[in-house]
């Protein structure tokens, strides 16, 4: 995957939970890109809520990507969020971002970044 995809998809993913933070007015307001962006996301949690590893994948995901979505992410803070969740979830640092890197594909896949 492009790294320009990636962080495509790791914006879209805070997007999300920004958008279901602010409730159903805000889903509403979304904008047709806006609209695809959090269809796709949606449809991305759901698949992985389906995967056999559901409960870590999304663990990580929320503790990583989405917590504090409303704030811009600053230089280091994901690999800071990793080292943390590492030590919450048991689970190594290799194992979230491999976890991560696997829910960015599903994203990029479902919106068609890629072909």
């Amino acid at each position: 995957m492009r790294e320009c995809y990636g962080i495509y998809a790791i914006e879209a993913y805070r997007f999300h939970a920004r958008t279901v933070a602010m409730g159903s007015a805000a889903i509403s307001a979304l904008t047709r890109a806006e609209r695809k962006d959090f269809m796709a996301a949606s449809e991305a949690i759901g698949q992985m809520e389906r995967m056999a590893n559901a409960g870590e994948m999304l663990k990580c995901l929320r503790m990583v990507y989405c917590e504090d979505a409303g704030r811009e992410l600053r230089r280091g803070e994901i690999s800071e969020r990793v080292t943390r969740a590492s030590l919450i979830i048991p689970m190594s640092e290799r194992q979230i971002y491999q976890n991560l890197k696997k829910a960015r594909s599903i994203f990029v896949e479902l919106r068609d970044l890629r072909k």
